[in-house]
């Protein structure tokens, strides 16, 4: 089950980096935070996986990124 809830959090970031590109920055930090929270229990439900903490990682440089623009 976890490899569904990795596909779904790299479904929201990947969607969120599409409404950046087209300027919708509500948006884009909305779907970003979706994929955090749901990376971020990967992270606790399963700490000995780097992947989970790695993608973890690019949601909140990629969230950053959008609250610097």
């Amino acid at each position: 089950m976890p490899e569904y809830f990795a596909s779904l959090a790299r479904s929201y970031n990947s969607l969120g980096a599409a409404l950046e590109a087209l300027g919708k920055t509500d948006l884009t930090i909305e779907n970003l935070n979706k994929a955090i929270g749901i990376r971020e229990k990967l992270v606790k439900d399963h700490p000995y996986a780097p992947d989970y903490a790695y993608e973890l990682s690019r949601s909140y440089t990629s969230l950053g990124l959008t609250y610097g623009n």
